[in-house]
C-alpha cells in the first residue's frame, strides 16, 4: 500500500524479497502543487531512510508519464544533486520502466546531464524491472541484470 499519493504519482515501499522504493506515475502531465508535493515526500523519506542506514533499490513506472515541462525537469534534476550523498549511501540501484519511446529518450537525455550515485536500469517492463533490482540487491551484480535490462548510468 502507498504511503504517499496524490494525483500525479505515489510511494510504495516494497519489503519483500527486496527492498524497494516504488514511485509510480498515474498522470502524463501533473500540476505544480502535485509535483512539488512528490519532491518533499520524497526528501522525507530519503531523510528518515538514511537515519535508519537503510538498503533499497529505487522502481521508477513511468508508464503513464507524458512529457514534463522543461522547468518540472530541472527542478528534479535539482532534487536528485541535493540528495545525492544520501542515495549514494542508501541506494543500490534503480530501473525506470517506460512505455513510450519518447519518454525514454527524454529521460536517457536527463541523466546524461546529473551524475548517478548508483547504476540505473531501463527496462520493458514491472517484471524485468523486479529481475534487475532483486538481481543486483542479492549482489548478483551486473550479469544477472545487464542481460535483460539495459544500463543507462
Amino acid at each position: 500500500m502507498a504511503f504517499y499519493t496524490n494525483a500525479f504519482a505515489s510511494l510504495t515501499l516494497v519489503q519483500e524479497p527486496t527492498q524497494i522504493l516504488q514511485l509510480q506515475v498515474h498522470t502524463g502531465l501533473p500540476s505544480w502543487g502535485d509535483f512539488r508535493a512528490l519532491q518533499q515526500a520524497v526528501r522525507v523519506f530519503y531523510a528518515k531512510a538514511d537515519a535508519k542506514k537503510m538498503r533499497l533499490c529505487l522502481l521508477f513506472d513511468l508508464r503513464r508519464l507524458g512529457l514534463l515541462i522543461p522547468a518540472m525537469v530541472q527542478e528534479w534534476i535539482a532534487l536528485f544533486r541535493e540528495l545525492h550523498a544520501v542515495t549514494e549511501r542508501i541506494v543500490v540501484c534503480s530501473a525506470l520502466v517506460f512505455e513510450h519511446k519518447l519518454v525514454r529518450d527524454a529521460v536517457t537525455l536527463f541523466l546524461k546531464t546529473y551524475d548517478a550515485a548508483r547504476p540505473v536500469y531501463a527496462c520493458s517492463g514491472m517484471d524485468e524491472a523486479l529481475a534487475t533490482l532483486e538481481a543486483r540487491a542479492k549482489g548478483g551484480g551486473a550479469a544477472a541484470s545487464e542481460s535483460a535490462a539495459t544500463l543507462l548510468q
